[in-house]
């Protein structure tokens, strides 16, 4: 095996996680092929006719080598946990012939040391401890926004869009829960609240607005309403 050909993340602290894999892209890429060099790949995605990742399909994304050849390519795989047996096996099968041109980043997220294939991948990687970051959800977002906690509520909010939650299912817990803190609220920041609400539905369903900034500007006012 060629040394950290393959670097296993276990533990879900997205910040951690994130400054450890820029540190590794700061050292090994180019800084002119950054975009070309660099990949992201969901082991439970789906291309754009709903098919999901092949086999035939992994080994071609493992087989690319660097634009620049004096340089390093890397792939960064989310959700391993989530691969299919079969693609399981390809990367099981290149982590025992690695190609020296290329970094592999695999991100475990929950999964530890006790799961079946994390204890397979072991011998082939190296793991990077990132911790167990705090459980949360909307309603933590809500009840920060409400107890007029901003910093906190963006902090969640980032936390909550590392973690996938789509921003409309967001959006829809600061509707129900903005009518639920209505007794708690003067009529005119309750509509207020509401009117801003709408317009960054709005904003976002006609792509006017950056989700995640439509987002964090409404959990701002939201925070000074409340």
């Amino acid at each position: 095996m060629v040394e950290n050909c393959a670097y296993l993340f276990l533990g879900d602290d997205e910040l951690t996680k994130k400054n450890k894999i820029d540190a590794i892209k700061e050292r090994y890429l180019d800084k002119g092929f950054k975009d070309i060099d660099f990949e992201v790949v969901y082991a439970d995605a789906k291309d754009s006719q709903n098919k999901n990742l092949t086999p035939q399909k992994f080994n071609e994304i493992l087989s690319y080598l660097p634009a620049n050849p004096s340089k390093k390519r890397i792939i960064l795989i989310k959700k391993i946990e989530a691969l299919k047996q079969e693609n399981k096996d390809v990367l099981l099968k290149y982590l025992k012939s690695p190609a020296e041109s290329v970094i592999l980043l695999l991100d475990a997220g929950p999964a530890d040391n006790t799961d079946a294939f994390i204890k397979e991948l072991a011998p082939f990687v190296k793991k990077v401890e990132v911790g167990r970051s705090e459980k949360i959800d909307v309603f933590d977002l809500t009840r920060a926004i409400i107890n007029r906690r901003t910093t906190d509520a963006l902090r969640i909010l980032n936390k909550l869009l590392q973690n996938r939650e789509k921003p409309q299912s967001i959006l829809g817990a600061l509707f129900w829960q903005w009518e639920n803190a209505k007794d708690k609220l003067n009529f005119e920041k309750f509509r207020t609240g509401l009117k801003l609400l709408l317009d960054t539905d709005l904003r976002i369903k006609t792509g006017r607005l950056d989700e995640d900034l439509a987002l964090e500007l409404v959990v701002i006012r939201l925070s000074y309403l409340a």
